[in-house]
């Protein structure tokens, strides 16, 4: 069996909280969260890792936070995990950029692992999900996306970015990963 491993993608109060300051599709809220859990679930219960990425803008980044409306920036209660969201491991790896790869970190770590496949959960579907699941195919990782766990700005961004994924070689699923 391939070692696989969940990524779980900024799923912080500036997104996704009551009072989020760039915020999902609050359609997509409800199942979003009930799928990510369930896939945390999941993973914990085969031994697989499960990891946080989470997004932490300096507070001297003044022209990016105000692009941001300030959101993720770091040491803010914004850029904590929201608590709805299932904490299974402490493995968190911040991040400045879109792509999670941006952090050297992250591969080195998936690397000692013997990882070879991601499932990736979270948000921005057309954002941070996609340039990550991008950088991940060029890496050699086998990646899976399971729709109902990513959310976006909206649904039609959203369903665009996960054409293009799948176009590209990520493999896009209805079904839980």
């Amino acid at each position: 069996m391939r070692n696989r491993a969940l990524l779980v993608m900024n799923l912080q109060r500036d997104y996704i909280g009551q009072d989020a300051r760039m915020p999902v599709d609050s359609g997509q809220m409800p199942g979003l969260l009930e799928h990510v859990n369930s896939l945390v679930d999941d993973f914990a219960q085969e031994g697989s890792d499960i990891l946080y990425i989470m997004n932490e803008f300096s507070p001297y980044d003044i022209i990016g936070n105000a692009f941001r409306q300030q959101a993720a920036v770091a040491g803010s209660p914004g850029a904590e995990l929201d608590a709805r969201v299932r904490i299974a491991s402490g493995l968190r790896f911040a991040k400045r950029q879109g792509d999670a790869f941006s952090n050297p970190a992250l591969a080195g770590y998936l690397a000692a692992s013997g990882v070879s496949e991601l499932v990736i959960a979270g948000v921005f579907a057309e954002g941070c999900v996609a340039r990550t699941a991008t950088a991940a195919l060029r890496l050699g990782f086998l990646v899976t996306i399971p729709r109902r766990a990513v959310g976006g700005r909206n649904e039609r961004q959203r369903d665009r970015a996960m054409k293009k994924l799948r176009r590209i070689g990520v493999a896009v699923s209805d079904q839980l990963a």
